[in-house]
This record gives structure tokens, C-alpha cells and sequence, in this order.
């Protein structure tokens, strides 16, 4: 019997290259295109086991299959079954829901999983996983030096109790703090989808429209050969949209030809038709991944333009280890920024009733935060959440582009989740002024705006500010959206950032001929923007004010809003208030403003304020 196995599997990888020409190992940037082409196999029964090695060998001599075989890997005790597998292909095991397993039980799954293929002589270097999970992940790596992790699923949103916003679904190293973000070097898995989504009508449109091709036939398109052209021309436009490199992928669970007979003939031809026309870049995952890591030292810069065959939608798509960018027509629709994100099911357990209907509480979520999420609204997507921001610039530099306009402030403060904003005050009980209290009030005018609740302290709060000497105000926060109101005398946050020269414009006083003026600088340029002799104001009826943003050294977005005196501070947020509705068209750094009383009723109004260019 071993002796006939050997036989055969030395026909069919003679055939393979005689009928193949094999992939070349090319460098970085050059135009090379990937196939993985995979079968998920489910225990079968002996009967069932018998059909399925029937369906595969239609596809004879094609030995680039990639099977994946599901828990409890009862098909591993068919002899016959396995080696059949193993002449025409790699076999890989599979891990399902392990965010609801503690670190320890994931472990465990690990181990039994290798240990189980090894009693066959198999040693594993990958793993499936339809929701990969970071801690299975780093296990793997460092435990058994696996190179690979199959299965993610683009932008999933309440699928089978599984939600995976944020990720990429063309091959990179993941990153042991979130699997979903790509890492900077190439030290750990090589993440892989295990089909390719629509990057454009699937999010809009449908879920459905990806290359497994039973879920376009027939949710999608009633007719199986318009399925099957639609996912070719889909495999098309995935191998030649993206840059450096072209990539596709497609699979389907073989069990559900067992329950749908009339799927068989729909299957066949589509895989048929993919080994006839990419046969020649069809690769096992494992030497996709060998590729992969001698050509990238670390996870590369992806610029996608792409055409879905569905409808003709146009997007483009820009990831590098830092960000992640989708932009539609002039509007960048989708921007996720990696930084600090960590996955909450690292040290956690995930509590899923898969009695229960799934839902936004019954579902492993482990999405990472938008900035901008605007992209979705198709049949099993996430709603579009607004905040599309107005940019026809290189994709490459909108990071610079959004962190400094005030515009942000919608998508960041304003429209943002709970509790992602912190509106920090200078603390009253250092003010020797009542009118100080203003301050608050300006910052009270942005929070009453805001859609959900939000953080709110002062300044002397030891968890958000360092009280230390030697840098009090230094926010001790990361990666988040702050918000201050006041001058850097009230405002020891202030104080610290423009101590520095942090922002973007910076408040002087300077004596002229024995005179007091104030200032407002341009601390790039060092432009004076404003130059007021103090004697020259009346503040109850005149002040300028400033809105700006920045990032700090711990990339947190900061927003700050104040004026010569309390009525400029005032002025501030209610200048904002006035112009959300077109808040978009502000897309600079920062804003100065001349506030005149005009009727003389000593109240800011936004009639009665001027930009100063």
C-alpha cells in the first residue's frame, strides 16, 4: 500500500511540473502574482470521505491544494484519506472561537493540535483560524515556530458570532500586541484571508461578494455561471489591483456540497476554471510565506486601486505598518491608525451564548478603532458612521494632513464613541478670577455637542497629567483625543505643549517702547499672526482666539481652544457651535480669530468674529 502511494505521489508531482510552470522566487516590487487555492474539510463520514477524494481528483494532477481539516480531526484516522491528501497537497489544522478560552485552554488547543498531525508525521507550520487571535498567535510563533495564520476574514461584521473590523486582507507579519495590525518587522506570522472580499461593493453592497464562490451564488446572483464569472473577474482585478505585489485566495467548506448536491457542479467549474487560468501562480501557504518573508523584511507599504466587477465602484486603499487609509472619489472614507491598539482578548475572555441569536453583545469582537468610519452599509456590514473627510492629496501623507484640521474634531470628539475624548480644564481652585470659569464654559459648549459621553477632569488629575516638576502638564495619556480650554497661564497642559514649542501657535507677550503686546505666532514660521499693543483692548468688547490642533510626543490628538482673555476663550467654542455643519471646509492646522463687539453688548456672537489670515 505504501508503496503505491509513493508511486502515485511521484506521478502526480511529475505531471504538476511537467503541466505548471513553477513559481520564481522574485524580489520586492516586482509584478508577481499569488494564487492560494483551498478546500475546507470538515470530519467526514466513510462514505462521505470516498465522495469528497472523488471531487478532488477531478482536478488531477493539480497538487497545490491547500486543505484545511476541522476539529476533532476524526478524518486523521482514515490512512487511505490522509495520504490521498498529502500527494496533491498541504494539510493544515484549524482553531475556532479561542477568544472564549482562557490563555491557558488556547494553549492547550495548540499543543493537541500539533501533537496530533505529528503522530502522523506532519509537522505543522500554519494554522486556520476565520477570527485570528492574538494570543493563539504569539503562542504558536514562539512555541513551534509557525510561519503562517490562515483564515481572516475582511472587515467582518456580526458574522457567525464573529466581528473583525480594521484588518488587511493582503498577506503581513502580524503584530503580537493586536493580530489585526500589521507589524514593522517580519518576526511574526504571515497573516492570510482565506478568500478575497470585493475591497469596494462588498462593504457597500454585500458581505457575500468574495471569491468563495457559494456565497455569491446564489445570494447574490441567481444564475451559477454568473457567480462564477463574477468571482474570476474578481480573482482578476484582486491579482492586478494592489502594488507591490498581486494576491488572491479562494476557498469553500466541502460539506457544503453534502448538504446543497446542486453546489457540486458550481464548485467544479469554478475551480476548474481557477487551475486552468492560475494554476501556474498557485501556491501552497507555506511557501507563500517563504516567499513573503525573503522578499519583505517587514510588512510592506500596499497601495490597492481597485474596480469592483459587481458594479464598477471605484476605491483606493493605502496601508503601511502605521495606518490604514480607503478613500472613495475625493473622500476618505475608512482611516484606522495601528499606534498603541492592543487586543482586548489577549488577557481576557470573551463570553459568547452560542444558543443565542449573535449580536453586538453576544459576538467575539476584536475590531480595532476607527478614526474615520465611513465605509459600509452592504447586507451583513457595519453601518457607515459619517466624518468623511474632503482630500485629493497622495494617500501617503493624509495622516499629516488630518491630524492637523480642525475638522477632525468631528470624527474624534464630536461623533465619537463613549468615553474616547477627554475634555481637561484648568483646575478652578488655582484661578483668582471668577470670569476664569468661562473656560469651562467653552468647553461645555463642545461637550453639550457631543453625541455620546465623554471624559471630563482637570488639569491637576495625577492618572491624565503629570504633576512631576520637572514636566508637570505632560499629559500621561496615549493615543488619545484631548481637549483643553485656556491660555498656558491657567492651564498647565497648555503651558507644558507650548513650553516646548508643540504647537502650532504659540501665545507671546513682548514689550515694545514700555508697552505690552500681545501675540499670537506661527511657531513653524515664527510669523506673528497678531500683534496687539494690551493697552490698545478693550476686553469687555474686543479679543482674538486661537483653535488648534496637534499631535503630542505620545500621539495623542490634542485640541486646544483659548484667547487673549476669558471672552476670546468664550468666543472660541461658540464660534465652533456655529460652524459644525461645515466644520469639513475647515481642513487647517489652526484658526485665529478677531472678535469685535459690533452691537455692544459685551456677548461673542459668530457674526462678530473675522478670521485673520
Amino acid at each position: 500500500m505504501r508503496k503505491t502511494l509513493q508511486v502515485c505521489l511521484f506521478l502526480c508531482l511529475l505531471l504538476n511540473l511537467l503541466w505548471f510552470p513553477q513559481p520564481n522566487t522574485v524580489r520586492a516590487g516586482d509584478s508577481t502574482q499569488i494564487f492560494n487555492l483551498g478546500l475546507i474539510i470538515e470530519d467526514l463520514n466513510t462514505t462521505e470521505r470516498q465522495w469528497c477524494m472523488d471531487w478532488i481528483s477531478q482536478f488531477d494532477p493539480f497538487v497545490k491544494w491547500n486543505f484545511i481539516l476541522w476539529q476533532p480531526y476524526g478524518n486523521l484516522n482514515d490512512e487511505v484519506f490522509v495520504n490521498f491528501l498529502r500527494v496533491r497537497g498541504l494539510l493544515m489544522g484549524s482553531e475556532g472561537y479561542v477568544q472564549a478560552k482562557t490563555p491557558i485552554q488556547r494553549e492547550k488547543e495548540v499543543d493537541a493540535m500539533v501533537n496530533t498531525f505529528k503522530t502522523l508525521n506532519i509537522t505543522l507550520k500554519g494554522l486556520f483560524m476565520f477570527q485570528p487571535d492574538t494570543y493563539t498567535m504569539n503562542y504558536a510563533y514562539s512555541r513551534y515556530n509557525f510561519e503562517y495564520c490562515v483564515g481572516y476574514c475582511f472587515e467582518q461584521y456580526l458574522v457567525d458570532f464573529m466581528t473583525m473590523k480594521g484588518g488587511w486582507q493582503l498577506p503581513y507579519y502580524h503584530n503580537p500586541e493586536h493580530a489585526l495590525k500589521p507589524a514593522e518587522a517580519n518576526e511574526g506570522l504571515v497573516v492570510f484571508p482565506h478568500v478575497i472580499w470585493d475591497w469596494a461593493s462588498s462593504l457597500t453592497y454585500s458581505h457575500h461578494l468574495n471569491t468563495h464562490i457559494l456565497n455569491p451564488y446564489p445570494d447574490i446572483y441567481p444564475s451559477s455561471s454568473q457567480a462564477v464569472n463574477y468571482c474570476l473577474k474578481l480573482v482578476n482585478e484582486s491579482l492586478s489591483c494592489s502594488e507591490p505585489f498581486g494576491y488572491a485566495s479562494a476557498m469553500f467548506e466541502w460539506s457544503w456540497i453534502i448538504n446543497h448536491q446542486d453546489f457540486n457542479g458550481t464548485t467544479k467549474d469554478y475551480y476548474q476554471r481557477i487551475i486552468n487560468q492560475k494554476g501556474s501562480i498557485c501556491q501552497l501557504y507555506n511557501e507563500t510565506a517563504s516567499w513573503f518573508r525573503a522578499s519583505y523584511p517587514k510588512t510592506p507599504t500596499y497601495r490597492v486601486a481597485f474596480t469592483s466587477p459587481y458594479d464598477g465602484q471605484q476605491i483606493e486603499w493605502y496601508l503601511n505598518p502605521d495606518f490604514r487609509i480607503a478613500r472613495v472619489g475625493s473622500y476618505v472614507k475608512s482611516y484606522v491608525i495601528f499606534g498603541s491598539q492592543t487586543d482586548i482578548w489577549l488577557n481576557n475572555v470573551c463570553y459568547v451564548d452560542f444558543n443565542m441569536p449573535w449580536s453586538q453583545s453576544n459576538c467575539i469582537d476584536n475590531s480595532l478603532k476607527f478614526d474615520i468610519d465611513d465605509l459600509g452599509g452592504g447586507i451583513l456590514r457595519d453601518s457607515p458612521k459619517g466624518g468623511s473627510v474632503y482630500y485629493t492629496g497622495n494617500l501617503a501623507d493624509f495622516p499629516t494632513f488630518y491630524k492637523r484640521a480642525i475638522s477632525s474634531i468631528r470624527n474624534t470628539v464630536i461623533e465619537d464613541r463613549e468615553n474616547d475624548a477627554y475634555f481637561i480644564f484648568a483646575d478652578p481652585q488655582r484661578m483668582t478670577r471668577a470670569v476664569a470659569a468661562y473656560d469651562v464654559a467653552s468647553g461645555n459648549i463642545l461637550y453639550g455637542m457631543c453625541q455620546n459621553l465623554q471624559n471630563q477632569g482637570f488639569d491637576t488629575n495625577e492618572l491624565w497629567v503629570s504633576q512631576e516638576e520637572e514636566n508637570q502638564g505632560k499629559l500621561l495619556l496615549s493615543d488619545k483625543t484631548v481637549l483643553m480650554f485656556g491660555s498656558r497661564f491657567p492651564h498647565l497642559c497648555v503651558k507644558y505643549l507650548e513650553e516646548r514649542r508643540l504647537v502650532p501657535v504659540a501665545f507671546n507677550i513682548t514689550i515694545e517702547n514700555g508697552q505690552q503686546h500681545l501675540e499670537f505666532v506661527d511657531t513653524a514660521t515664527d510669523r506673528v499672526i497678531v500683534d496687539a499693543p494690551r493697552n490698545s483692548i478693550d476686553f469687555q468688547h474686543e479679543d482674538y482666539f486661537v483653535v488648534m490642533t496637534l499631535k503630542d510626543e505620545n500621539n495623542n490628538h490634542v485640541f486646544i481652544l483659548y484667547g487673549f482673555d476669558w471672552k476670546g476663550t468664550w468666543g472660541a467654542g461658540i464660534y465652533l457651535k456655529a460652524v459644525y455643519p461645515n466644520i469639513d471646509a475647515y481642513s487647517a492646522q489652526y484658526y485665529v480669530f478677531h472678535w469685535s463687539d459690533i452691537n455692544n453688548d459685551g456677548v461673542p456672537q459668530p457674526n462678530e468674529m473675522t478670521q485673520i489670515p
